[in-house]
């Protein structure tokens, strides 16, 4: 009856005027009721209930949500914060219908068909309103457009930190018709993360912030070839399915998702990945996408048939290798074979990497839709921008549709790093050019700089809105009464983040700007724009009066603490690093680390109880410790290599005797100078570190590689005594205590150096117990649950006069090894391991002296380092060091000392 009376009595108030007109919400004592369509999804009664609590927390007014066949009827108890249910009202007028009810589907269904899928209607009728889209989020969309266009709403985070609700006594409208649809048609950003937490509606946080700003996917494109052809199902019959490397077919032995690329010039695996989509497609028809993209970290093939269709590979003339007609000729067959069972579905992809540009001729079947990969943070550079638009200028003219993926972080930076003007220009010009979609990987630090991701979001739904506009309604709403030196602070950070920082690169001579998860990305902060930024944030919270406005601008405030303490670590490791070349200056490095050293700097502590929230600021890039780091590895080093030059002639030096020297040449260094605690706690970890000496004990007997560590040479030498262990490992590039316990013992007998290891490793629940996906000699090794090795003369400078190998945890182990960086030079590696099924492995190998041009009668004191990898559900869990290495393992400062008995 409710159902019938309901439609009878607003049917007949409409009809005889179903133009747009005015609609009242809340006036005085009158209060609409929101009625949701009988059969509604999750979609429209959650955006009916944040519909409901925005107009309560606006006018304190509350708004009954009836659903139209009169089932049910629920009003929010403001006290509690709940939807509570009660009587149905006599007469449910006036009206907001929230969806496609009897009524909305009688005067709106024939424009709704005619929207896109994320298109929506707000109508104003005789006094009611009419929100409804053709698809239930679409009707959500619509609810919070009303809510944010038409009553100054705001989600600027997630959050109830994030939200800003005007007081507003009533909520009519005079006049209110606005039909909208998105310009870019997906719109969808990952690492919006706010794990468990969860608003007063239910929703993850992440998941309320989207639905409230009409972010939402809707193609497939991203890496996917490794599920289309998984090598643990085909890769035992089927080899030749799978990449060409190094003269074998080298299947992952494990599923993996970066490193390897299937043959992509074979007629089996390619008609057998078109049948998987068809079969997918079979299986679900709701959906519109599959896609086909490269998987991440390149290992194409280099069979005949591949090469034939790439260039430069393998080239030493620096030329960039394409494997740019290989993929998409690949591409074109898998969508013409699709097509003949499923000619409506869009093949995504991603144009990156080794493929990003189209070759020229390239035509592209027209079901295929590639995005675009790259960053706006080109702008900053003209020939990096010229880049970007001449492809994406190709890519309108050979594409029938196609997107972008876009890199806007966040995690990466500990820095505040937008440059919203660039980005608006950036979309405008793609979407003028055909773009119809865009993903972006955003891992917000939403304290530092999350208000750039919520301007995206506007922007991404229509282009042209002005960025200085927006940037104004964040300040002037989230900062109140401290929105003048809020402003100041935010246009100091759109002004860096848009300046075009460099520097070059000591390895490769090439200029860098990007500088994500690069500890160089504080140039962009120097002491002096720290300062201006942090006199602006005190000058804001002097402002701030009321409870709400001091709550946003320490959520920013503080957040910006964890910048300033980063930024001061950098410039005394930078310093440090300076100093720390030579012995003389000992006493400078020790000062610029000592002026870090107290709980007053450290970042962790910081963290853990400044910051409120766990998705305020990302947790700094290991990375970004690099320079601390790398200063006090080369106050080891310079300390050692004197020592060593001390001791060198002498043929009865031990581990215990080589630190003693080491002690003395630092005290000597010192000059008799009294450090600072600060230098004193510095002092104490380099020396520790300092202090990384092994011997390799002799043997008269050569143990057996069977992984057992079974024989008695281990235990004892050949002249009686113990043989020592050598354990105690630091993570890359923190240079904190490694969780996984790695310890070493080592032998020779003149002629072989031998290396026992026990690897503890209690994983996860959810990752395997021994990970191991590479195949084969000089396979991606360092992938797997694995050990590094690596050995060099104390005198070398050459960055490339190494040895190393890499083995994992196999029974019969995969090995990769190289001597000077030749990855064509394979040793006479002997390797065995032996796994402990709930503890983790134990390992043997050995390595003749002469295949590393290592006469050991005279290459007594050797510098090494060893290196454990361990390795969860296709990610590291943790890389640790023996000698504290500050960033890649290669680098001779991060060396330890080896002694030959």
């Amino acid at each position: 009856m409710m159902r019938h009376l309901t439609a009878a009595i607003l049917l007949a108030a409409l009809t005889s005027a179903c133009w747009a007109g005015p609609a009242t919400v809340v006036d005085g004592g009158t209060v609409a009721t929101i009625i949701v369509r009988t059969g509604h999804a999750s979609e429209e009664i959650i955006a009916a209930r944040v519909l409901a609590d925005a107009v309560a927390r606006m006018t304190g007014r509350v708004m009954p949500i009836l659903i139209e066949d009169g089932s049910r009827c629920e009003v929010l108890n403001q006290a509690t914060g709940a939807f509570e249910k009660v009587s149905a009202p006599e007469n449910p007028t006036p009206a907001v219908h929230l969806g496609r009810t009897e009524l909305v589907e009688t005067l709106l269904g024939p424009e709704l068909e005619k929207l896109d899928q994320d298109g929506f209607i707000i109508r104003g009728m005789n006094g009611n309103l009419l929100i409804a889209g053709p698809t239930p989020w679409a009707t959500g969309f619509g609810a919070y457009a009303f809510l944010e266009d038409h009553c100054g709403v705001r989600w600027y985070l997630p959050g109830e930190v994030g939200e800003f609700t005007p007081r507003r006594e009533t909520l009519t409208f005079v006049h209110i018709d606005d039909t909208q649809e998105p310009a870019y048609l997906m719109r969808l950003f990952s690492g919006i993360n706010t794990y468990a937490a969860r608003d007063r509606f239910g929703r993850p946080l992440s998941t309320g912030w989207r639905e409230c700003n009409r972010i939402r996917g809707r193609y497939q494109f991203h890496h996917n070839l490794w599920k289309l052809l998984d090598p643990e199902v085909y890769g035992a019959e089927h080899p030749d399915w799978y990449p060409f490397v190094d003269g074998q077919r080298r299947p992952p032995k494990k599923n993996s998702s970066s490193g390897w690329q299937p043959c992509m010039t074979s007629e089996g695996g390619i008609n057998q990945i078109i049948q998987n989509i068809i079969a997918y497609f079979d299986e679900h028809p709701e959906e519109n996408s599959v896609s086909i993209a490269p998987n991440d970290g390149g290992g194409y093939c280099n069979c005949p048939d591949c090469l034939a269709l790439s260039e430069n590979v393998g080239s030493p003339s620096g030329t960039e290798e394409s494997r740019s007609r290989l993929f998409w000729q690949f591409a074109n067959r898998i969508a013409e074979g699709v097509a003949q069972k499923h000619p409506d579905k869009i093949i995504g992809t991603l144009a990156y990497s080794y493929s990003k540009s189209p070759y020229e001729g390239l035509k592209l079947h027209p079901n295929i839709m590639p995005f675009y990969v790259g960053t706006t943070a080109s702008y900053r550079d003209p020939e990096a921008k010229a880049e970007r638009l001449a492809d994406i200028d190709q890519w309108s003219t050979t594409a029938r549709q196609f997107g972008i993926y876009e890199w806007y972080f966040g995690a990466g930076y500990s820095i505040p790093v937008p440059y919203s003007r660039y980005l608006a220009e950036s979309l405008q010009y793609a979407h003028e050019h055909g773009a119809k979609a865009l993903y972006s990987e955003v891992y917000p630090n939403w304290g530092l700089d999350g208000y750039k991701v919520w301007v995206f979001s506007k922007l991404l739904w229509n282009p042209e809105r002005d960025v200085e506009s927006l940037i104004a309604d964040f300040c002037t709403n989230y900062f109140a009464e401290a929105a003048e030196p809020m402003r100041k602070y935010i246009d100091l950070c759109e002004t860096l983040g848009e300046q075009r920082v460099t520097r070059i690169d000591p390895e490769t001579g090439k200029e860098q700007w990007y500088f994500f998860r690069d500890p160089e990305q504080f140039l962009r902060w120097p002491p002096e724009r720290i300062a201006e930024a942090d006199g602006y944030l005190d000058e804001a919270r002097g402002l701030a009066r009321s409870e709400t406005t001091r709550a946003h601008v320490d959520y920013y405030a503080d957040s910006f603490g964890l910048t300033s303490i980063l930024a001061r670590r950098y410039s005394a490791g930078a310093l440090a690093c300076e100093s720390a070349t030579d012995l003389g200056g000992l006493g400078d490095a020790l000062s610029a680390l000592g002026s870090i050293a107290g709980p007053e700097l450290d970042h962790a502590l910081y963290t853990q109880w400044v910051l409120r929230d766990a998705w305020q600021v990302t947790e700094p890039n290991e990375a970004l410790h690099g320079p601390v780091t790398k200063a006090r590895a080369m106050l080891a080093g310079a300390i050692t290599q004197q020592a060593y030059r001390q001791l060198r002639g002498r043929s009865d030096v031990t581990p215990d005797a080589f630190r003693a020297a080491i002690v003395g040449v630092a005290t000597e260094a010192l000059g008799g100078r009294e450090p600072t605690a600060g230098e004193k706690q510095v002092l104490d970890e380099v020396l520790y570190s300092a202090g990384r000496v092994a011997m390799a004990h002799r043997t008269a007997k050569a143990p057996v590689i069977d992984g057992s560590l079974g024989d008695d040479c281990w235990l004892l030498d050949a002249a009686g005594k113990a043989v020592t262990a050598s354990s105690g490992f630091f993570v890359l590039r923190t240079g904190t205590p490694a969780q996984f316990t790695t310890e070493f013992r080592m032998l020779h007998d003149g002629k072989r150096l031998y290396v026992a290891a026990r690897c503890d490793q209690v994983k996860p629940e959810n990752a395997p117990e021994f990970y191991v996906s590479s195949s084969g000699r000089d396979g991606r090794v360092w992938d797997d649950d694995s050990i590094e090795f690596l050995l060099n003369r104390p005198e070398t400078t050459d960055p490339d006069d190494f040895f190393q190998a890499i083995i994992n945890c196999e029974p019969t182990p995969n090995i990769y090894d190289m001597l000077r960086k030749d990855k064509a030079w394979n040793g006479d590696i002997e390797a065995a391991v032996l796994r402990i099924p709930g503890q983790g492995f134990k390992m043997e190998f050995s390595i003749p002296f002469a295949d590393l041009g290592i006469d050991p009668a005279e290459d007594r004191f050797l510098k090494m380092n060893f290196v454990r990898n361990v390795v969860g559900a296709r990610e590291y869990l943790e890389i640790s060091n023996w000698f504290p290495t500050s960033a890649g393992n290669w680098e001779l400062d991060s060396r330890g000392w080896l002694i030959l008995q």
